[in-house]
């Protein structure tokens, strides 16, 4: 996993795995949790500018300043389809302009740009599915935090920091409409959620 996440070049998987991390020691115990944040800080100050460089050579051959100009066309590109959605969000706040839209729609606000998806599940829900969308998606998120805090299962904490590792990426992508992004965290958070406690019979199950 850690060299799959590595090679796959994401920014946005990185800080999702960071979350998860920090998540996961402010759980154990909060002065670890306030050192594992400090160390996660400082290796971003530390080793993000030779990330970049590293990704650079790899995407483009080079790390001229020509390649570091791509980059920054890409991010305000990806920036600017995302707040994109701030004008489609206006044009049918209620119920959105319908699921899947967004790419489509967008083009005609993002000046015919290569990126029209927002990378960022919370815009895509909000445009496409407007405030009953998001409602729905704030219930079903807090369904899943409370059903991890009533659980007996020794792995809560587990479950928790997979959540927000989860939550941390859908601010960089929009995980939910991919079936391979989203399975594998699924099903970890509702395993736990449904867990047997340790202690109750075979026979009986929780609620």
């Amino acid at each position: 996993v850690g060299v799959a996440l590595v090679l796959s070049l994401s920014r946005g998987a990185m800080v999702s795995f960071l979350a998860g991390v920090v998540c996961l020691a402010f759980l154990r115990r909060r002065r670890l949790g306030l050192a594992v944040l400090a160390v996660a800080i400082l290796l971003v100050a530390l080793l993000y500018p030779l990330f970049v460089e590293w990704r650079l050579a790899l995407t483009y051959g080079t790390s001229s300043a020509d390649a570091y100009l791509q980059l920054d066309i890409s991010d305000q590109s990806r920036l600017n389809a995302m707040l994109a959605g701030l004008d489609l969000f206006g044009s049918s706040p209620v119920f959105g302009i319908g699921f899947g839209h967004y790419q489509f729609l967008s083009q005609t606000l993002v000046g015919g740009q290569y990126a029209t998806f927002p990378h960022n599940w919370y815009m895509e829900v909000l445009a496409e599915l407007g405030v009953a969308g998001a409602v729905l998606m704030a219930i079903a998120g807090s369904s899943l935090l409370l059903g991890l805090r009533r659980t007996g299962s020794g792995l809560r904490v587990v479950g928790l920091s997979v959540f927000f590792a989860y939550a941390a990426g859908s601010l960089f992508t929009e995980p939910m409409s991919s079936f391979q992004t989203s399975a594998f965290a699924l099903v970890i958070v509702v395993s736990i959620i449904v867990a047997r406690p340790p202690g109750l019979p075979t026979q009986e199950h929780p609620r």
